[in-house]
């Protein structure tokens, strides 16, 4: 089952790269640059979680959109905080990316590298590796409860001046002691480039 998640998320990112292939001596511009950004899990977007974060209250904001509806109260803050960001290496398809997830006394942070496949105007798909470093004192992160190697792959995309949406899955190989599964998880955030 767990080798069957990984050649799954491998297998996307391959194909979402040939899909948005173009012939010879056409090759797309693909989304240069670095960003920070913040991130929900597939959990927190179905619950309508985590629109009280921070940075997405500024970037929310900035936009003119309120993330109340009329006459309601302000939604309450998640105990879960989650950020995530591209350095562009530039002249390279490689970026080095970086994800934070802390909740309380849990914490996991995943420093990665991943390749960068220009897909067409400012559009990257990606897939990598990274090293998920969590704290042993939390408890059980979504990645896990333990230190360990973390494939990723997603995409992302430019869609205003400053602006990036991205999406991506991770998969935790053997992080998780209490059940030695690999634990999969599928976020999406919104980003201010810099």
């Amino acid at each position: 089952m767990e080798r069957t998640k990984l050649v799954w998320l491998l297998g996307t990112a391959i194909t979402l790269g040939m899909i948005g292939s173009q012939p010879a001596g056409a090759e797309p511009a693909g989304l240069s640059g670095s960003y920070a950004g913040a991130t929900l899990s597939a959990d927190q977007v179905m619950g309508l979680q985590g629109l009280q974060n921070p940075l997405t209250q500024t970037l929310i904001q900035s936009s003119g959109v309120s993330s109340k509806a009329p006459g309601a109260s302000a939604l309450a803050l998640p105990a879960a905080q989650q950020y995530q960001g591209r350095l562009d290496l530039e002249n390279s398809d490689l970026s080095v990316r970086g994800s934070l997830y802390v909740q309380g006394e849990s914490t996991a942070i995943v420093p990665s590298v991943t390749y960068d496949i220009p897909v067409q105007g400012s559009t990257n798909v990606y897939a990598g590796a990274g090293y998920a470093l969590i704290n042993p004192d939390g408890g059980a992160t979504p990645l896990g409860d333990r230190n360990g190697l973390v494939l990723s792959a997603g995409a992302e995309s430019g869609v205003l001046p400053g602006i990036v949406v991205y999406g991506n899955a991770q998969i935790g190989v053997g992080t998780d002691s209490q059940t030695g599964n690999s634990p999969l998880r599928w976020q999406m955030g919104v980003g201010r480039r810099f």
